[in-house]
């Protein structure tokens, strides 16, 4: 496999070598103060999407909150920068 840079050369050499990219955002438990230590950080979010290199389109879309459980309450800085509220995490099934 290639290094590929962050450039728009790189995204085409991408684009010319793949069909379909699996792009993943993970969100995770954060604040402002860093007193969340790294290691006890948790995924609160997990979202990807298919993309076409062709088109650039949207295949395909997952999202899935996981309820955290070592700081089950989210920051104020958390759900700033997330977007993501208490309450959907308290009703998360994962």
């Amino acid at each position: 496999m290639t290094e590929i840079e962050y450039t728009r050369e790189g995204l085409n050499a991408l684009r010319a070598e793949h069909q379909h990219l699996l792009i993943v955002d993970i969100e995770h438990t954060c604040d402002s103060e860093n007193t969340i230590p790294v290691t006890e950080r948790e995924v609160i979010e997990l979202g990807a999407v298919i993309l076409c290199c062709k088109t650039l389109k949207v295949k395909a879309v997952f999202s899935s909150l996981i309820k955290p459980i070592m700081h089950p309450i989210l920051t104020d800085f958390c759900v700033s920068l997330t977007g993501i509220q208490q309450d959907n995490v308290q009703q998360a099934n994962i």
